[in-house]
């Protein structure tokens, strides 16, 4: 039996690099035993972690393609004679450095992948093969054959921080002590800036506040460096490696957790925390604020798919993983996520995961979150309307995005809705969002639309917002919250 062509080329820079051993996936796990991909998947972390350089085939849409690609030559290129030792003379050509496009490399098959994010971030050293040109990136940042020498472009695929990350491990018993002591991982404190020159004279205490205070942050999770003086949580730094690795592409959706696993391993050796369906329990309330918009595919005749149900288990439904589409959003994402304050409206009363295999941060058999919030009954919304309950302007809202197959509201519930005689429907808010430390802050609210299903339990089958901007006061979103606060009362949910 011969290799693949990829293999093979592999096997040369293994031995031209004097390396003595190499790992390969398709040799070393059996590709037709989910058990032992499952073991095996529990081990990435270890095997990327460990290894001396990880070979990223960059170039290569399957395993018969190879990683060595012929390099168009043209006629205007520069060229000088070269001997290396006993082998013949040969050309060596040489061609500016502009025609070595990192967009190119950025957008080969490698990075469309949604496994190969995790085996890039934890390899130490990473050589990769393009199709014009090879990059070598490390902790210290990356270089390319036209000679430049930068640091990531983008935090979510910094070796560096994943190298910080690992520095931390010492702390994990500090880190866990907060958690334990009920401090949330971002703490605001203002600081009176007031001198004897400048006494406030008939101002109002949001002025104050304003005019007469210094707002800081401190760090209970650890903290990590931005270009430009900003900083990110580690729970900062998770939700943006979701954000992209759920625009990447999987062969069989069900392995959304298990293509995360060695990345959520090396998080969970830092901080200590709880793991569930990717979700870090310490950010849990943050982090169900996720939608996700649909991914349609065009048919042979020009025509859209329309979304289908799912029809199988990927997660429980108030975790991010549990639909399919285009990249997950977190609300209030921004580049200093920490200057939203986090105001949970719903208490969590408890969580729960129940792997399908042996790795604890793969594939899951189910799932519950139960919470403890302000909720209100909603008619069903693909039945003609009745307002009977009330809050008709937030009911007119919720039939307006469910309607459509391009909202991330209507796309995420034709996905799950399951429906039954008897169904119930339901609003339950989670949190609100505020800024901090801006003259006119800007307040989010966001809320499940859930379902009853026949076994008592609720179904996350949509998520909804609204927002308060002082500067853009809408009139329709105070009016909707004016009316779930008028037909909200505090009751206790079991999500599935």
């Amino acid at each position: 039996m011969s290799f693949p062509q990829t293999l093979q080329d592999a096997i040369i820079i293994t031995r031209k690099l004097e390396i003595p051993y190499l790992w390969i996936d398709a040799i070393c796990i059996k590709q037709d035993s989910e058990d032992d991909w499952a073991r095996e998947a529990s081990k990435m972390r270890d095997v990327y972690r460990g290894a001396f350089v990880t070979i990223a085939a960059a170039c290569a849409s399957k395993s018969s393609s190879g990683i060595f690609k012929e390099r168009p030559i043209r006629e205007s290129y520069c060229w000088i004679r070269w001997q290396d030792g006993g082998i013949a003379p040969h050309n060596v050509f040489l061609r500016p450095g502009t025609e070595l496009a990192d967009t190119t490399l950025r957008s080969s098959p490698i990075n469309t992948r949604g496994w190969t994010i995790q085996e890039t971030l934890l390899a130490p050293r990473t050589l990769f093969f393009g199709a014009e040109q090879m990059l070598f990136e490390c902790v210290e940042g990356q270089i390319d054959e036209a000679g430049r020498s930068t640091p990531a472009t983008e935090s979510y695929r910094s070796k560096a921080f994943m190298h910080e990350l690992a520095q931390n491990k010492p702390y994990v018993m500090f880190y866990k002590l907060m958690r334990f002591l009920r401090i949330p991982p971002v703490v605001h404190i203002y600081l009176p800036r007031l001198t004897s020159g400048n006494l406030p004279f008939k101002r109002t205490l949001r002025s104050l506040a304003i005019h007469y205070s210094r707002h800081e942050r401190f760090y209970t999770q650890g903290l990590l460096a931005l270009p430009g003086g900003l900083f990110i949580t580690f729970y900062d730094l998770w939700r943006d490696i979701v954000n992209r690795y759920s625009s990447r592409q999987l062969s069989k959706d069900d392995d959304v957790l298990p293509a995360l696993s060695g990345l959520a391993d090396e998080f969970n050796q830092v901080t200590g925390d709880h793991y569930f369906a990717g979700i870090w329990k310490d950010d849990l309330i943050r982090s169900l604020t996720w939608s996700r918009g649909a991914l349609r595919k065009k048919r042979r005749n020009g025509s859209v798919e329309h979304v289908q149900p799912l029809t199988t288990y990927l997660a429980p439904s108030w975790s991010w993983a549990s639909v399919t589409g285009k990249s997950i959003i977190f609300q209030g994402a921004m580049p200093d996520q920490s200057s939203w304050r986090i105001i949970r409206s719903a208490k969590v009363v408890d969580v729960s995961t129940e792997p399908s295999t042996l790795d604890q941060f793969g594939k899951l058999r189910s799932g519950s979150l139960t919470l403890r919030g302000p909720f209100a009954f909603v008619d069903n919304p693909q039945n003609p309307p009745r307002f009977a309950i009330g809050m008709v302007e937030f009911q007119k809202q919720i039939r307006s995005a469910l309607r459509s197959q391009i909202t991330p509201q209507g796309h995420e519930f034709r996905q799950k809705h399951q429906e039954y005689t008897g169904q119930q429907f339901g609003l339950l808010e989670i949190c609100t969002m505020k800024q901090t430390g801006v003259q006119f802050p800007i307040t989010e609210v966001h809320f499940f639309l859930l379902e009853s299903d026949p076994k008592g339990s609720w179904r996350r089958v949509a998520g909804f917002s609204q927002r308060r901007d002082p500067v853009f006061a809408g009139e329709l979103d105070e009016t909707m919250l004016r009316e779930f606060a008028t037909m909200s009362f505090r009751r206790k949910i079991t999500i599935v």
